[in-house]
């Protein structure tokens, strides 16, 4: 029945860290487990394990213990001060209390809350190293040795000197790439850990990332939860920090916390170097004299400190190369003043969005017109702070002696497991609040939400880093009509002086800005190490929740950040203000003790491979984007209308399979395919729904007199059974190949866009040996002439097959159903849905399926007799097609 509840909160928590403090010094892992609920979490923060991890259940923490229990040795559970009993709806009667105790290398704290006797949440974090404290407090440094001698050095002869030779005749330790506040507080804490460090940023003065953002950006997040390790606000610091004063603060907080900080410096690649274990960072250094020095660093520890986010996400938006006006990303947005009396559309209806359209009112712009594609989560300011921040972080609650560092650790003591019910609750008294505010923007048009699952903003923040705005002022701009809002519709084109949304409805536009969202951070890691290294670590951010640009699997914390990765000595830190404060602490003292040589066993990496997440999200995004394009009614410059797929194909076809080829060299050609396979199936109720895919590979050598390249993306509507177990076969192909693919006028489709050469789209219409009827509609980007003999052949990919379904899946399993979709292509089914939603009738398939006609294709985009209006069918040799207006589905935040 658990510890008997005693006299009091304290003497019960006293009895239960009793109990655990027996059972641990007896190596009992299982009776530890049993003081836990049997659904309890034990959240550790390096303690334990050296890693953030939480076990979740008995099974989970009984695990943990019989795999730490031996190295970790932890000893000494005590309360800190006095347990308290607490009451709520959602978590019920709980006793709780402030914990302390140590391990073999580990000054610890944690907070413990018990319901009935036995724990519901234990967290456990560290605090420092038991032989290498902090130079702080009793511990300080004393500045100055009085007394009289000869050749003193003074405190600036000693940081003159550190920075003459750190990274040159002195390599420092860790290398932090990027210098915004998490690189800074990163930085501090290692410099107070007395690990030489080097910060590298490619601006001129720390600060500059918050300096350079459109003119009116302010934190939304209140000063109390802003704070930087050691260096808090003063008490005269504003509720909301404007951009340019927080990035003053960050250029002091470098210089008083003497950061090596090298500003002017781009790192431009970096290689782990097996032999030595340390990395080779090849960096660009600018001095004060403006001369380029090259260096390259050799520390023993990597991390990546580029921002929660990682490269601008763009999507391909045809026309906008023609755009005559200013595009761009809102990550470059210059401000508003050079747009007063300009017509203005901004693509996003997220923080970043509404800022803008504010800044760009604000300052006189003719119009400005938010196109919103999907739903977002607003909550006003106010009520973000009163209901959210304000209980752990607010003036109020430091005069409850809830200090920051008690709120940091009270913040994180609640799982993510169970955050979302807690938020649910809270959102129902948000609701509640703001009533009439939520009706006004519903009727106004307003694509509202409150995440997958009602939990809000925070949850949306972890789960997925977007998809929300705190109303600081833009919403009431929205609902007075100042700024106008087209809702439900993306951009389909950008046309010279204006843009065409996907309802055929069409906005004046000087200015487009693409408030879009960004990748995964590991972005950068593919652009400054390699792709493999981007693979193997996989997603950044997100807790695997299976909600909405959060695919699964469930991991519990946030997927490799300020944690060991699955590439040894890389790091991953970023977030907000509060989260760079707080896991800094933990990721500088699994940084020390790497550096002090201790004992660190990593319990808990995930065993997913996340290599083969980050492909499934990359090929599923990319399926996405091309039938965005390959389904939007495209027009050349010469007028025409290009023949892109019908949903009606999608809709009739058995299967489909989306195929990408590359083939490139001189004399000497290697082509290279991936590609994939899914299958209609019928649900018991006779719904529609599609099978996991089936991933190919394929490849080929050629030689001959060839030269250039050529890229090919390919979507086949596979119309009957026999076309779906074709595609699945292995082919293999030897013989003459001749093309002559060079673009005449010096323009080539670029990155898939349309235009007017005979490249841009082509259709085939074939039946092949084994009788299955296919529709092919491809793009090609060439420049190559080609004439050579090519061997190769395409198969299934059995080892990423493997990868993501497990061992002894075969392809028809696959396709059968018999294992469920991979969450990261929930977007593409989303998107298929869609079209059977706006296509009723089965037009292609009956076509293809009375069809008599061999292989026939479209040779050219001018040969085509189009009719003039996109409302109306375009007739194509053996397939009918019938296009239908509709709303194109929303992409938002995709990366190609």
């Amino acid at each position: 029945e658990g510890v008997l509840s005693g006299t009091s909160p304290s003497d019960t928590v006293r009895a239960w860290l009793s109990s655990l403090d027996s059972a641990l010094r007896a190596r009992d892992a299982v009776t530890a487990a049993s003081l836990f609920e049997e659904e309890g979490l034990w959240r550790d923060l390096v303690c334990m394990t050296w890693n953030l991890k939480t076990c979740e259940g008995r099974g989970e923490i009984a695990a943990m213990l019989g795999a730490c229990l031996d190295q970790a040795s932890p000893r000494d559970w005590t309360l800190e001060g006095e347990a308290t009993a607490a009451s709520s709806p959602v978590t019920g009667d709980t006793v709780e209390g402030w914990i302390r105790f140590r391990t073999a290398a580990l000054e610890c704290k944690g907070y413990l809350r018990l319901r009935a006797g036995r724990a519901w949440t234990l967290l456990t974090a560290a605090q420092g190293l038991v032989d290498f404290p902090e130079p702080s407090g009793a511990n300080r440094p004393m500045g100055a040795e009085h007394g009289a001698r000869r050749n003193r050095t003074t405190w600036l002869d000693e940081r003159q000197r550190e920075a003459r030779e750190l990274g040159r005749s002195v390599q420092p330790y860790a290398v932090i790439v990027g210098g915004g506040q998490g690189a800074l507080a990163l930085a501090a804490r290692l410099r107070q850990a007395r690990v030489p460090t080097i910060v590298l940023e490619r601006n001129a003065r720390p600060g500059d990332s918050w300096r350079r953002r459109y003119k009116p950006l302010c934190l939304h997040d209140p000063v109390w939860y802003d704070h930087l390790p050691y260096l808090p606000f003063p008490d005269t610091w504003p509720v909301f920090t404007p951009k340019d004063k927080i990035g003053d603060w960050l250029e002091m907080y470098a210089k008083v916390m003497e950061i090596n900080y090298w500003a002017s410096t781009t790192c431009k690649k970096a290689e782990w170097d097996e032999a030595a274990q340390e990395w080779a960072v090849h960096v660009t250094r600018v001095g004060e004299d403006g001369a380029a020095e090259d260096i390259t660093l050799r520390p023993k520890q990597l991390i990546m400190a580029t921002g929660m986010s990682g490269r601008p996400s763009m999507p391909i938006i045809p026309g906008a190369e023609t755009f005559q006006g200013d595009y761009h990303h809102s990550s470059q947005h210059p401000g508003a003043e050079p747009y007063c009396g300009k017509d203005c559309v901004i693509l996003g209806s997220n923080n970043s969005a509404h800022d803008i359209a504010a800044d760009l009112w604000e300052n006189g712009a003719k119009s400005v017109t938010i196109v919103q594609r999907s739903s977002t989560h607003v909550i006003r300011s106010q009520t973000f702070t009163d209901l959210i921040t304000g209980p752990l972080y607010s003036e109020e609650a430091m005069k409850a002696g809830i200090t920051t560092e008690k709120a940091d650790m009270l913040f994180a003591s609640i799982p993510y497991k169970v955050l979302p019910a807690i938020h649910r609750a809270v959102n129902e008294v948000v609701k509640e609040r703001d009533a009439d505010f939520y009706a006004a923007l519903r009727a106004k048009g307003f694509l509202l939400d409150f995440g997958d699952d009602d939990s809000g903003l925070f949850l949306k923040y972890l789960r997925r880093g977007s998809g929300y705005y705190i109303d600081v002022g833009a919403s009431g701009l929205v609902l007075s009509g100042e700024v106008s809002l087209r809702s439900g519709v993306s951009i389909a084109r950008v046309n010279p002086r204006s843009v065409t949304l996907t309802d055929g409805s069409e906005l004046p536009a000087d200015l487009v800005v693409l408030a879009t969202g960004f990748g995964s951070m590991n972005g950068w890691a593919e652009e400054l190490i390699s792709k493999d290294v981007a693979d193997r670590v996989g997603r950044c951010w997100g807790l695997g929740s299976g909600t909405t640009k959060d695919p699964g699997p469930w991991e519990g914390e946030l997927r490799n950040m300020w944690k060991p990765t699955a590439v040894p000595a890389l790091w991953f830190h970023g977030g907000n203000l509060h989260q760079s404060r707080h896991y800094s602490k933990y990721l500088a003292l699994q940084i020390k003790a790497r550096y002090e040589g201790l004992p660190t066993p990593v319990y808990g990496q995930a065993k997913v491979p996340d290599w083969a997440h980050s492909k499934l999200e990359r090929r599923a995004n990319k399926a996405v984007l091309f039938l965005q394009q390959l389904t939007t009614i495209q027009q050349t410059g010469e007028g025409l209308k290009v023949p892109t797929m019908p949903k009606s194909a999608v809709v009739s076809a058995e299967g489909i399979a989306i195929k990408y080829k590359s083939k490139y060299g001189a004399l000497l050609t290697r082509t290279t395919e991936r590609g994939f396979v899914i299958r209609k199936l019928t649900g018991p109720g006779g719904e529609i729904r599609w099978s996991a895919p089936v991933f190919l590979q394929g490849s080929a050598m050629g030689a001959g007199l060839s030269g250039g390249y050529r890229k090919s993306r390919t979507c086949i509507a596979l119309a009957n059974d026999q076309a779906v177990q074709s595609a699945l076969r292995s082919q293999s192909e030897f013989g003459p190949c001749v093309h002559f693919l060079l673009d005449m006028n010096g323009t080539r489709i670029k990155r898939a866009h349309f235009d007017s050469s005979d490249q841009a789209s082509q259709t085939a219409v074939s039946q092949d040996r084994h009788g299955g009827m296919t529709a092919k509609y491809y793009q090609v980007d060439a420049a190559m002439v080609d004439i050579s003999v090519e061997g190769g052949s395409t198969y299934v990919d059995k080892d990423f097959n493997a990868a993501v379904y497990g061992q002894g899946v075969t392809a028809e399993g696959i396709l059968s159903g018999e294992v469920p979709p991979p969450a990261e292509f929930q977007l593409l089914y989303t998107v298929l849905q869609q079209f059977v939603d706006e296509t009723p009738s089965p037009v292609v398939k009956r076509e293809l399926g009375a069809s008599g006609h061999g292989a026939r294709s479209i040779r050219s985009v001018r040969s085509i007799n189009m009719k003039s209006s996109p409302e109306e069918g375009t007739a194509l040799p053996g397939v009918a097609l019938q296009r239908r207006t509709s709303a194109t589905p929303s992409v938002a935040g995709i990366k190609e």
